[in-house]
């Protein structure tokens, strides 16, 4: 087993065909290089209401599924400080491309992204997630308007993670500097699948894409770039599982 020294979880919404399937697929990928993988049942907006000790102003702009994928990541990094082991975070679409030897833990770098994009596969150090989530939850309940969120929001996991590193706010974060490191452009081994017939599976408050929008929206304005996938090739690789799409 390659993370001997690390948990791998991957983040998907049980019985909901088509993140199961995403995951099913992109597992694929990392138990295939050697890599074992649990899956993280996640937090949706019908399981929400269990977590109610983690507070969101009533005027946040933040739908319940972006409020949903927050809560998974704390009860995930609340995990890690439980168990004192780093973990690397996948979401259901992350996909283990190549450069497997680059899928290390170095336990000098609090935060590692693998992915191109955001918190498709994020490795994260006890340490850090035990300071992070005292941060988080002094932020609790709190809300700032004109959009402005430098002052206390509770947004989405990359949003936390960007202003408690500084990147998005020095003056009020990042004083520790906190070491991390992020794979660029052909440099990540981590690529983000999306398959034609099914699109994206999170709709965001705003967003330009998501479930709402047909696969050829979704491909138009994809970002770069993702892996594009069509149904029948993702079923004929798991199709023990998988034996039809029920398009209703």
């Amino acid at each position: 087993m390659r993370n001997k020294d690390f948990d791998i979880w991957m983040v998907r919404i049980k019985g909901d065909y088509k993140s199961e399937l995403y995951a099913e697929y992109c597992a694929k990928s990392w138990t295939d290089a050697g890599f074992h993988v649990n899956f993280f049942d996640a937090v949706t907006p019908e399981t929400l209401h269990k977590h109610k000790r983690i507070k969101f102003h009533s005027h946040n702009p933040a739908n319940d599924q972006e409020k949903s994928i927050l809560v998974s990541f704390i009860l995930l990094w609340e995990k890690c400080v439980e168990t004192n082991r780093p973990f690397l975070i996948l979401e259901h679409d992350a996909y283990l491309e190549k450069k497997i030897d680059a899928i290390v833990c170095n336990p000098h770098v609090d935060v590692t992204m693998f992915g191109q994009h955001c918190m498709e596969a994020v490795m994260f150090q006890p340490s850090f997630c035990k300071d992070f989530l005292k941060y988080i939850s002094k932020m609790k309940g709190k809300y700032q308007k004109n959009g402005k969120h430098d002052s206390g929001i509770m947004m989405g996991p990359f949003g936390m993670l960007w202003m408690f590193l500084g990147v998005t706010n020095v003056h009020r974060s990042g004083i520790k500097q906190r070491p991390y490191t992020k794979y660029l452009g052909p440099q990540a081994p981590v690529r983000v699948v999306l398959i034609e017939e099914l699109g994206s599976s999170i709709v965001h408050s705003g967003a330009q894409g998501g479930t709402g929008k047909s696969s050829d929206t979704l491909i138009a304005h994809r970002r770069d770039p993702w892996i594009i996938l069509k149904l029948d090739d993702v079923l004929k690789k798991v199709k023990e599982k998988y034996e039809r799409f029920d398009k209703q």
